[in-house]
């Protein structure tokens, strides 16, 4: 487990720990989420990376989807989806999928 200030420092950590999921904030100073993510999944491309952010409105110009992103939640949803949401990219990481709603 790890924390990182900035999304520059979220990718060095990423790759330091080699997580099987990161959470990842979408508005970071130095190197924002949807980039810093792109170079997780570039340096790691089996790491789940969710975005996490308060950001309620249209996608930034590159969309999470596009560079890899497993997830894209709202602050605010319950912890129940975080953690389901989260279960669900490690299984997706180590092949162990699983259908919606199943732990």
């Amino acid at each position: 487990v790890a924390e990182a200030g900035d999304g520059a420092e979220g990718v060095d950590r990423a790759i330091q720990t080699r997580p099987d999921v990161v959470l990842m904030d979408l508005r970071m100073p130095a190197v924002g989420g949807i980039e810093a993510t792109r170079l997780i999944k570039e340096a790691l491309p089996n790491t789940q990376v969710i975005i996490l952010t308060v950001y309620e409105g249209p996608l930034p110009e590159r969309s999470a989807e596009e560079v890899g992103a497993y997830a894209y939640l709202v602050k605010g949803c319950s912890p129940t989806l975080v953690r389901d949401v989260i279960i669900q990219a490690r299984n997706y990481k180590t092949g162990l999928e699983t259908r919606a709603g199943e732990s």
